[in-house]
């Protein structure tokens, strides 16, 4: 679509959905939002443009439209766009505090007390109660909504001096469970932050509040305990109770959380277990497998309708160790219409060859490796690393040996995360010392299978290992 220069406007109405736009429609035109006949017939011609015609309109053509005459001042035409995008803007607050109900009633009580409404105030009060034992919901939000409720009940009680002792301690209650709750949570995205730009943060009093959830036993409530187990997954990851105890609760509290909440946990979780089968773990690659598996039933692992790249290689990867071809199968078919347009057929035809190389189809598996023109330096190595295995797997070795040495100076010379770079070093480098060692050299055999074992950065560890003992 072809952007307007300085239109915040444009960009933001470009954002709505069909559902959005008939929505929007029926807020400016009426009365009680807007009373301007010249905004309705704005809106109406804008959406004629954006959706229709896929361009924004020139400030000439809007007053051509709406006033019939081209010389209309630039200003006034300013003006009318100024008042339209305000109105946007209040629709999606209004959209947004539509939703929710919790609020909208938490409100309500404060108006009627303040109005010194007692019947309609007690009747709210017992309709929010009753909503807010319903609600399968239960994150920091939540609480913060229990606080803010109570402590609207406990203020009217206050002035009518009938307040109780347990009424003071649920407010308070409420207002650390919240406070905690978030804490943690935020705790977590900033170290997943962290890990990714390199950067060390100041968490306060962090320690001071983990010592102080175990004294108060808070880990029975579960927007507090799924990321305190996050928060040590991520911090001691070489202790396997910390993700047991957080799968536990992902699986009987899940449902506590708002989606984009619980997407946040399996990431962290996903996250975990990639590490943790990078460094050898085939124990964890099968664990990431059925959170894979289960994350794409939940639609956790889609971002604005889908699937990454890196995603669908990951979960093809996974799904390769456990020896699910089938589902693999019907996996890279069905999902290959969530990945990007730019991306679909590389990575399709790379994910492809890999499964034609687990089935012993290796012509094939070449030829789709051969076609594909890969623009992602990880995709790159990923596919010439498969070349590799499968000139090892034809006895090609002439061609193996020039391919590794052609993949060693790729790597040395393409700017890769010093991460990947390093797997892929010391891949190569084992690599060659086992095909150039003799299969008598025992010894020699079993120092490079200790090696293999110590170097925490390495590429393709399980098959190295598979090789050497052929």
């Amino acid at each position: 679509m072809k952007k307007s220069p300085n239109s915040l406007l444009f960009d933001l109405l470009s954002t709505f959905s069909n559902k959005e736009w008939n929505s929007f429609s029926q807020f400016v035109q009426s009365p009680f939002f807007n009373q301007q006949e010249d905004l309705v017939h704005l809106l109406a011609y804008l959406r004629g443009c954006i959706l229709d015609l896929k361009q924004f309109p020139t400030k000439k053509g809007i007053a051509k439209h709406i006033f019939k005459n081209v010389a209309i001042e630039d200003v006034r035409i300013r003006v009318l766009m100024s008042q339209l995008y305000q109105l946007a803007e209040e629709f999606l607050w209004y959209e947004k505090k539509k939703k929710n109900s919790l609020e909208k009633k938490y409100q309500l009580l404060q108006i009627y007390y303040n109005r010194k409404l007692e019947r309609h105030a007690i009747r709210t009060q017992r309709k929010l109660e009753k909503q807010m034992e319903a609600t399968r919901i239960q994150d920091a939000s939540y609480f913060q909504a229990c606080y803010q409720f109570q402590n609207t009940s406990l203020q009217q009680a206050t002035q009518e001096k009938r307040t109780t002792a347990l009424e003071a301690q649920e407010v308070s209650d409420s207002l650390d469970t919240a406070f905690i709750a978030e804490k943690l949570r935020q705790t977590c995205l900033i170290l997943s932050h962290q890990n990714v730009y390199n950067t060390t943060y100041d968490f306060g009093f962090l320690p001071t509040l983990l010592l102080y959830i175990e004294q108060k036993k808070l880990l029975q409530i579960p927007a507090i305990a799924i990321y305190y187990y996050s928060y040590f997954l991520m911090t001691q990851p070489d202790d396997d109770a910390n993700f047991l105890k957080l799968k536990s609760t992902i699986l009987a509290e899940g449902h506590r959380f708002p989606d984009g909440e619980l997407r946040d946990i399996y990431l962290i979780t996903i996250n975990f277990c990639i590490r943790k089968y990078n460094t050898g773990s085939d124990l964890h690659g099968i664990e990431l497998y059925e959170l894979y598996k289960e994350g794409l039933e939940k639609g956790f692992l889609f971002s604005k309708g889908q699937l990454s790249p890196f995603t669908y290689r990951n979960i093809t990867t996974m799904a390769l160790i456990a020896k699910e071809y089938e589902w693999a199968i019907y996996f890279l078919e069905h999902y290959k219409r969530f990945l990007d347009k730019k991306h679909r057929q590389d990575a399709y035809a790379f994910n492809k060859a890999r499964l034609l190389y687990e089935q012993n189809a290796f012509d094939e598996a070449l030829i789709l490796l051969q076609k594909a023109d890969y623009k992602d330096l990880l995709m790159t190595l990923s596919a010439k690393t498969v070349q590799l295995k499968i000139y090892y797997e034809l006895a090609e070795d002439e061609l193996l040996d020039a391919h590794i040495e052609a993949m060693q100076i790729y790597v040395r010379r393409k700017r890769i995360m010093s991460y990947h770079k390093e797997a892929y070093k010391n891949f190569l480098r084992f690599a060659k010392k086992i095909l150039e060692l003799p299969y008598y050299e025992k010894v020699a055999r079993k120092n490079i299978e200790t090696a293999i074992h110590d170097t925490s950065t390495l590429a393709e560890r399980t098959w190295l290992l598979k090789i050497l003992k052929e």
